[in-house]
């Protein structure tokens, strides 16, 4: 299950705890836009960011490309 922390106003930190690692990653937020820094494992990992991206348009930056980091851009569907 995806963790998802408010660190500051409009800075959120995502977690997701494997069974061999942890996966880490944050969402940027302005009043118009957004940027989602890595999208976990699996698209059901970005459940909890869906609701902060409602209505705002919003980009996807890959820190890397393992598999842990990038299987959930299907969320964007």
């Amino acid at each position: 299950m995806t963790i998802l922390k408010k660190f500051r106003p409009g800075l959120w930190l995502t977690e997701l705890h494997l069974d061999d690692f942890d996966v880490r990653g944050a969402v940027i937020i302005g009043e118009k836009s957004a940027v989602v820094w890595d999208s976990l494992s699996h698209p059901r990992d970005m459940q909890p960011v869906r609701v902060l991206l409602a209505q705002k348009d919003w980009q996807l930056v890959y820190s890397h490309a393992d598999w842990d980091h990038v299987w959930g851009t299907a969320f964007s569907k």
